[in-house]
């Protein structure tokens, strides 16, 4: 799998134009929605987090946990996700995905 062919799903979340949802999976805090331009969590909370902000995901299998590191160093945001690995790895790929118009060269 890479950044390119990345599953596309229906996602609950409200997205906004040319935004792709790729991953839906329920955490502790709420519903977990991977887009090719931000992370939302529907909860008591909605909390949202452009992908250009992530800058580290760390895994903790044993606990079933994902630690997501943003612009913000004192608040990572932690989920306990059903398959931390699989999500982590999603996270990543949509990170990579380059948003910005191709030039007409």
């Amino acid at each position: 799998m890479t950044s390119a062919n990345l599953p596309r799903q229906q996602c609950s979340a409200r997205l906004s134009f040319k935004e792709e949802c790729f991953h839906q999976t329920q955490s502790d805090r709420g519903l977990l929605h991977v887009t090719n331009r931000r992370l939302i969590v529907t909860g008591k909370k909605r909390v949202e987090c452009p992908l250009t902000q992530v800058y580290d995901v760390t895994v903790d299998a044993d606990d079933g946990m994902i630690s997501i590191r943003t612009d913000n160093p004192k608040k990572p945001l932690r989920l306990r996700v059903d398959d931390p690995i699989y999500t982590a790895g999603l996270i990543d790929l949509a990170s990579s995905i380059d948003e910005r118009p191709k030039g007409f060269a």
